[in-house]
């Protein structure tokens, strides 16, 4: 440790610079990985492989306004009807054999032992192809074959579940992969005349996908292009080559398109965060070579020539760090998918790994930043006279701070500021959404303030400490003054932490918390049966459907979005939910609700900006286009569902993948008897409200960025490791002027306390108003729903690193300081 101390007082700038690059390398790396894992097919078809051709549904739609589009992104993919399959047939050719296939997620087991698997009809198998391992094909209605990875052999018997209850199966063979892989999804083979009722919607069978297994004479691109030009593209889409998999694993192509709007996000804030950090690493280390550089002026080097010295020794550390941190950015990338995949960011089996093209992006970004923030320093270096580069690198580091900086910083903070107070004056999730950036803003001008901030807060203290007669904190305040430069850069790392980390969590732990607020009131039974698969009705038990759809409205003249949670049921609704509707609503909930009429939940009405009367127009999860009569305005939208609907209209309107037939996604149960299938849970758990909510949406907000906050972390220790050794000159002078180790060990405490204060302060006061507002608008409180244990593991976690990164490099440049 003492060795490294030394190296790093003797090559400082750089070292110190270096570090920090390589951690910029490493974290560019993991956004790279992301955004290379939404837009690339890395898992193989399995089921579908032996079909050269795939058809399936679109996971978007198209709404319309005053002749302006925008696409919308559904929960699943659109079924396929018949009239698809009719299509394809008549297009392939004779030589072709086109496979229809039935999907239907279901259940297998006994009771209490339910295993979720999905039913397909016999005639999918040769879409694999599949082998059959033991028995024989099915031939009647009752008789099933299985994958051979569900481990139940052949001749026995299983209950499949249906919308209708259990249906008991004899077990006549079991099949595989041809390459012996196991599924991805463990799957049973019914005869397709039993399979088809379970994919009915109203009159139709609805379809998975339709495989196309072609002759030698066709090419699959020539047949996937005829196919492309007489299907409807609005909702079919025609695959071949690796892009086969998107149809047959609707999970990865939706994590694929999370993770573009993930990584695209993350790199914005990444890159800010990182020209921040790295900026004011590398200002404090031009800092500690100011004299270094005035005296180079002195005997001739033009300004011009000073700052091109700067920027090729920054670019030249920013490519060698960049190609360092690509190693632990390969160990970093897996554990992120792995962290991603715990909290279902990410489904089971989705690769996250570092490639060319992410690693080469990140290794020019990383020196372009370099280069950047390198050019900005340098050109405030250079723009001091001589003299005065002389003389305040003898008695301080502050020099004139560049103008900027400070203006990006409080143009940055007024946008936020702004954003923040808007909930107070917009209703709907507009206002709320809005705040939260603004969080972000504040957060990151803040940072850019840091210099004169931390000059304004820590002046006086400094002050005081040197009126008081305890050498150590004369000695603290002495090294505080003047020294704005030096704690300015290791409080800007630790006020975006804190920052970041408080608005990020903002929006989900307050919709949380407020939804589970909702949910307690809202609901007037205790338990409810939920399950991965659909769930039969039982007797004692209220059906619920629930699915995403999307709110349209018109803002300039064009359609604008809104995602929301649809929830329907059979029966009034008085019996199970107390909805608080408010007055003026049309809707008694002694009846049910009929198939035209919508009932909105407050925040959801005032976004789209209708009333009761009115009508709403929905985008359903199959991308149908609805428009619903609203009889009523509830107040508990966020607990229960931002949009009520007819049982019906949601269950004839599911994706690929959604429960079978008209069967529940959970069910409210009015009696305490034990459920046959399923998992018994309180009610509010079922409405994803429950007292875990806060907690999950919290980890859902925050792994993604557990690598920016890493970085972050080392940034702070950096700059506040570079600040101490950078002093052991003036604590050698110290202890051979009279001053022992432990005066000076104390007096680094008391700086090392101080700056952990600022930086907690000013990284909270960035986020207050936004989280008292949004708090105020969702639930009449300025009080904010982020839990105090979340804000003290941030703030504990921030105040460690720092006062680590300060005591244990100090304790041994102190010692230094008396052995040489």
């Amino acid at each position: 440790m003492l060795t490294f101390v030394r190296a790093l007082r003797r090559h400082g700038g750089n070292t110190a610079t270096l570090v920090t690059l390589v951690a910029t390398s490493a974290l560019l790396a993991l956004c790279g990985a992301l955004l290379a894992g939404g837009v690339t097919d890395r898992v193989p078809a399995q089921r579908y492989a032996a079909a050269q051709v795939v058809v399936g549904g679109t996971d978007t739609a198209t709404v319309r306004r005053e002749g302006r589009a925008r696409d919308v992104d559904l929960p699943g993919p659109r079924p396929l009807v018949p009239e698809d399959l009719d299509a394809v047939r008549s297009r392939v050719g004779p030589s072709a054999t086109v496979v229809a296939d039935i999907a239907v997620p279901t259940a297998v087991g006994a009771t209490g032992r339910w295993r979720p698997v999905t039913a397909h009809g016999w005639s999918s198998h040769v879409l694999g192809p599949l082998r059959l391992v033991s028995g024989a094909p099915p031939a009647k209605p009752d008789e099933v074959v299985i994958d051979e990875s569900l481990e139940i052999p052949s001749g026995g018997r299983i209950q499949v579940l249906t919308p209708d209850g259990p249906r008991d199966l004899a077990v006549v063979g079991t099949v595989a992969l041809s390459d012996r892989a196991a599924p991805r999804v463990p799957a049973v083979y019914l005869i397709d005349a039993a399979v088809e009722p379970l994919a009915r919607r109203g009159s139709a069978v609805h379809y998975a996908a339709i495989g196309v297994v072609l002759g030698p004479d066709r090419a699959p691109d020539e047949v996937a292009d005829e196919l492309r030009g007489v299907l409807p593209r609005e909702r079919v889409r025609v695959e071949t080559g690796a892009a086969r998999s998107r149809v047959e694993f609707p999970d990865i192509a939706g994590a694929r398109t999370d993770l573009q709007s993930l990584s695209g996000s993350l790199i914005a804030i990444v890159v800010l965060v990182t020209l921040v950090v790295v900026g004011s690493t590398v200002a404090l280390a031009l800092a500690r070579r100011r004299a270094d550089l005035a005296v180079l002026r002195a005997i001739g080097a033009t300004p011009r020539q000073t700052v091109r010295l700067v920027v090729t020794e920054t670019a030249t550390v920013g490519l060698f760090g960049g190609l360092l941190g690509l190693v632990p950015a390969a160990l970093l990338i897996p554990l992120a998918g792995g962290l991603m995949r715990s909290v279902g960011l990410l489904p089971d089996g989705f690769p996250l790994t570092l490639g060319l093209l992410p690693a080469v992006a990140a290794v020019a970004l990383t020196t372009l930043i370099a280069a950047a923030t390198g050019w900005g320093a340098g050109r405030r270096t250079a723009a001091m006279s001589p003299v005065v580069a002389l003389r305040t690198a003898a008695v301080s580091d502050d020099a004139r701070s560049g103008r900027g900086t400070p203006l990006v910083g409080a143009l940055l903070s007024l946008v936020g500021l702004g954003a923040g107070v808007l909930p107070l004056f917009v209703d709907g999730i507009v206002g709320v959404a809005v705040a939260g950036g603004g969080g972000l803003l504040l957060a990151a001008g803040a940072a850019l303030l840091c210099r004169p901030i931390v000059g304004m807060l820590v002046r006086p203290v400094a002050w005081r400490l040197m009126r008081s007669t305890a050498p150590h904190r004369w000695l603290a305040g002495a090294g505080m003054v003047g020294q704005t430069t030096r704690m300015a850069a290791g409080v800007a790392p630790m006020v975006l932490m804190i920052g970041i980390s408080l608005a990020q969590v903002l929006l989900p732990a307050s919709l949380a918390g407020a939804a589970g607020r909702q949910a307690a009131a809202g609901l007037r039974v205790d338990d409810a049966v939920t399950a991965v698969h659909g769930l039969p009705a039982t007797a004692g038990s209220v059906p619920v459907a629930r699915q995403a759809v999307v709110g349209v409205t018109t803002v300039l003249d064009g359609p604008e979005t809104f995602p929301y949670v649809a929830t329907g049921w059979r029966g009034p609704a008085a019996p199970v939910f107390d909805l608080a509707l408010r007055p003026g609503s049309a809707w008694d909930p002694s009846r049910a609700l009929d198939a035209d009429e919508a009932v909105l939940g407050d925040l959801a009405a005032a976004t789209l900006g209708v009333g009761v009367g009115q009508r709403v127009e929905l985008v359903l999860a199959d991308g149908a286009v609805v428009t619903r009569r609203v009889v009523g305005v509830y107040e508990r939208g966020l607990g229960l569902g931002d949009v009520l609907l007819d049982y019906d209209t949601l269950v004839m309107h599911r994706t690929v993948g959604d429960s079978a037939g008209d069967s529940a996604d959970l069910l409210l149960a009015l009696r305490s008897d034990r459920t046959a299938w399923g998992e018994r849970v309180p009610a509010a758990d079922a409405f994803g409200a429950g007292g875990s909510a806060v907690d999950a949406g919290i980890a859902a907000s925050t792994i993604p960025l557990f690598g920016l906050f890493a970085f972050i972390a080392v940034a702070v220790a950096n700059s506040l490791l570079l600040s101490v050794t950078g002093r052991a000159d003036t604590f050698a002078a110290l202890r051979r002027i009279g001053a022992d180790r432990g005066q000076l060990t104390r007096s680094l405490t008391v700086e090392a306390v101080t700056t952990v204060a600022v930086a907690v302060l000013l990284g909270t006061a960035t986020v207050v108003v936004p989280m008292a507002t949004v708090a105020y608008r969702l639930s009449g409180t300025p009080w904010p729903s982020v839990p105090a244990w979340f804000y003290l593991t941030v703030v504990g976690s921030v105040s460690v690193v720092a006062m680590a990164a300060v005591l244990l490099p100090g304790r041994l440049v102190v010692r230094q300081g008396l052995d040489g």
